[in-house]
Protein backbone atom coordinates (compact mmCIF):
# COMPACT_ATOMS: atom_id res chain seq x y z
CA UNK A 1 0.00 0.00 0.00
CA UNK A 2 2.97 2.78 0.72
CA UNK A 3 4.18 1.79 -2.58
CA UNK A 4 1.37 2.54 -4.42
CA UNK A 5 1.09 5.96 -2.39
CA UNK A 6 4.56 6.65 -3.41
CA UNK A 7 4.00 6.17 -6.45
CA UNK A 8 0.93 7.86 -6.64
CA UNK A 9 2.80 10.63 -4.86
CA UNK A 10 5.43 11.00 -7.31
CA UNK A 11 3.46 11.33 -10.30
CA UNK A 12 1.23 14.07 -8.72
CA UNK A 13 4.02 15.80 -8.03
CA UNK A 14 5.33 15.56 -11.65
CA UNK A 15 2.41 16.36 -13.51
CA UNK A 16 2.30 19.50 -11.35
CA UNK A 17 5.94 20.67 -12.13
CA UNK A 18 4.39 20.12 -16.12
CA UNK A 19 1.33 22.07 -15.70
CA UNK A 20 3.61 24.96 -14.44
CA UNK A 21 5.94 24.55 -16.67
CA UNK A 22 3.12 24.73 -19.53
CA UNK A 23 1.63 27.76 -18.69
CA UNK A 24 4.87 30.19 -17.60
CA UNK A 25 4.93 31.15 -21.16
CA UNK A 26 1.18 32.63 -21.19
CA UNK A 27 0.89 34.50 -18.51
CA UNK A 28 -1.14 37.62 -19.44
CA UNK A 29 1.23 40.24 -16.72
CA UNK A 30 4.86 38.37 -18.92
CA UNK A 31 6.21 40.49 -21.43
CA UNK A 32 9.16 38.98 -22.69
CA UNK A 33 10.22 37.41 -26.06
CA UNK A 34 9.91 33.96 -26.96
CA UNK A 35 10.16 31.48 -29.70
CA UNK A 36 7.01 29.96 -31.37
CA UNK A 37 6.10 27.45 -33.67
CA UNK A 38 6.21 29.86 -36.22
CA UNK A 39 2.68 30.01 -37.14
CA UNK A 40 2.07 33.02 -34.84
CA UNK A 41 2.26 36.30 -35.15
CA UNK A 42 5.74 37.65 -34.01
CA UNK A 43 3.55 40.33 -31.14
CA UNK A 44 1.81 37.07 -29.53
CA UNK A 45 5.38 35.52 -28.49
CA UNK A 46 5.74 38.11 -26.13
CA UNK A 47 5.00 36.20 -22.46
CA UNK A 48 7.11 34.24 -19.89
CA UNK A 49 6.66 34.25 -16.21
CA UNK A 50 10.27 34.74 -14.76
CA UNK A 51 12.15 36.60 -17.05
CA UNK A 52 12.67 40.12 -17.54
CA UNK A 53 11.16 42.42 -19.78
CA UNK A 54 12.98 43.20 -22.68
CA UNK A 55 12.67 46.87 -23.56
CA UNK A 56 14.12 46.89 -27.02
CA UNK A 57 11.08 44.50 -27.98
CA UNK A 58 8.33 45.43 -26.14
CA UNK A 59 9.13 49.07 -25.19
CA UNK A 60 8.99 47.82 -20.73
CA UNK A 61 9.73 51.21 -18.75
CA UNK A 62 13.38 51.51 -17.10
CA UNK A 63 13.39 48.71 -14.12
CA UNK A 64 11.59 46.18 -16.06
CA UNK A 65 15.06 44.92 -17.47
CA UNK A 66 16.34 44.27 -14.19
CA UNK A 67 16.94 40.86 -12.60
CA UNK A 68 17.64 41.11 -8.87
CA UNK A 69 20.19 38.71 -7.45
CA UNK A 70 20.77 37.64 -4.21
CA UNK A 71 24.40 36.22 -3.71
CA UNK A 72 24.92 34.06 -0.23
CA UNK A 73 28.01 33.13 1.00
CA UNK A 74 28.07 30.57 3.71
CA UNK A 75 30.75 29.94 6.19
CA UNK A 76 30.49 27.45 9.58
CA UNK A 77 32.18 28.96 12.70
CA UNK A 78 34.67 26.61 13.37
CA UNK A 79 36.37 26.57 10.29
CA UNK A 80 39.96 26.42 10.46
CA UNK A 81 41.46 29.89 10.24
CA UNK A 82 42.88 31.61 7.35
CA UNK A 83 43.94 34.88 6.22
CA UNK A 84 45.02 36.01 2.70
CA UNK A 85 45.20 39.62 1.21
CA UNK A 86 44.72 38.37 -2.12
CA UNK A 87 41.73 39.91 -4.01
CA UNK A 88 40.45 36.49 -4.90
CA UNK A 89 40.46 34.97 -1.15
CA UNK A 90 37.52 34.07 1.19
CA UNK A 91 39.18 34.37 4.63
CA UNK A 92 37.72 32.23 7.69
CA UNK A 93 35.14 34.38 9.94
CA UNK A 94 34.99 37.18 7.03
CA UNK A 95 33.09 37.81 3.62
CA UNK A 96 35.42 36.87 0.37
CA UNK A 97 37.61 39.67 -0.07
CA UNK A 98 35.98 40.24 -3.68
CA UNK A 99 31.98 40.30 -2.20
CA UNK A 100 31.61 44.10 -2.87
CA UNK A 101 32.64 43.34 -6.80
CA UNK A 102 30.31 40.60 -7.96
CA UNK A 103 26.77 42.63 -8.77
CA UNK A 104 25.74 46.48 -8.51
CA UNK A 105 23.18 47.41 -5.98
CA UNK A 106 20.92 49.44 -8.70
CA UNK A 107 21.01 49.79 -12.33
CA UNK A 108 22.96 51.30 -14.70
CA UNK A 109 22.41 54.57 -16.50
CA UNK A 110 20.87 53.92 -20.07
CA UNK A 111 22.96 56.84 -21.41
CA UNK A 112 26.44 54.77 -20.86
CA UNK A 113 27.45 52.08 -23.52
CA UNK A 114 26.58 48.74 -22.78
CA UNK A 115 30.69 47.71 -22.59
CA UNK A 116 31.32 49.86 -20.18
CA UNK A 117 28.15 50.57 -17.87
CA UNK A 118 29.30 47.65 -15.02
CA UNK A 119 33.13 47.89 -15.12
CA UNK A 120 34.20 46.61 -11.59
CA UNK A 121 31.22 44.47 -10.91
CA UNK A 122 32.01 40.59 -12.23
CA UNK A 123 28.18 39.46 -12.66
CA UNK A 124 26.48 42.25 -13.78
CA UNK A 125 29.57 43.49 -16.28
CA UNK A 126 29.35 40.02 -17.62
CA UNK A 127 25.27 39.75 -18.52
CA UNK A 128 25.01 42.80 -19.52
CA UNK A 129 27.77 42.56 -22.11
CA UNK A 130 26.53 39.24 -22.79
CA UNK A 131 23.22 40.58 -23.58
CA UNK A 132 24.48 43.63 -25.34
CA UNK A 133 23.27 45.79 -23.28
CA UNK A 134 19.29 44.28 -22.75
CA UNK A 135 19.81 42.78 -19.25
CA UNK A 136 20.34 44.50 -15.70
CA UNK A 137 21.74 42.27 -13.35
CA UNK A 138 21.29 44.15 -9.63
CA UNK A 139 21.10 43.14 -6.18
CA UNK A 140 23.58 42.35 -3.37
CA UNK A 141 26.05 39.51 -1.79
CA UNK A 142 26.35 39.08 1.54
CA UNK A 143 27.87 36.40 3.61
CA UNK A 144 26.90 34.91 6.94
CA UNK A 145 28.56 32.72 9.56
CA UNK A 146 26.47 29.50 10.60
CA UNK A 147 27.40 27.62 14.02
CA UNK A 148 28.25 24.44 13.65
CA UNK A 149 29.83 22.04 16.25
CA UNK A 150 32.42 19.49 15.11
CA UNK A 151 31.24 16.19 15.71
Amino acid sequence: MRTIFASVLVVVFFLSIQIERSVSQTCTECICGTTGTGYEDHDSLIGGRYKPARTDIWGAGQGEDEFPVLIVFVQFQDEPYSYSNDPGAWNSGMPPNYINSLVRPSRASTSSDWWNSYNGYAISDYWHEFSRGKLHITGRAVSIILPHDTL
